[in-house]
């Protein structure tokens, strides 16, 4: 699996005989949902990483001209298999899957 990140936007690339022929996006946060409009917000950081047991990637999003920390939309998810209705977003001690949230 190759998971790449542009923009705080997950994507898995689609391979043919060993090459890579596309990428599909698998996640992306929707900045637009909380206090800043999306045109007003900017990813300001992106990780992804495989735990040995997931994969996970976390965002972060900060309005623009504002100081300190993420704004509204950022987040950890996880997924063990990296397909869009796959994931689950951290929510204090316990996973969400985001099909419900």
């Amino acid at each position: 699996m190759i998971l790449g990140l542009n923009d705080c936007i997950l994507y898995k690339a689609r391979t043919a005989h060993e090459d890579i022929v596309g990428w599909d996006v698998v996640l992306a946060s929707d900045w637009g949902m909380h206090s800043y409009p999306k045109w007003m917000t900017g990813c300001t950081s992106q990780h992804v990483v495989y735990n040995g047991r997931y994969i996970v990637a976390s965002f972060c999003a900060q309005a623009l001209g504002a100081g300190g920390g993420c704004a509204g939309g950022d987040g950890t998810y996880r997924s063990r298999t990296a397909d869009p209705a796959s994931w689950q977003i951290q929510d204090g001690n316990r996973w969400l899957s985001l099909a419900k949230y």
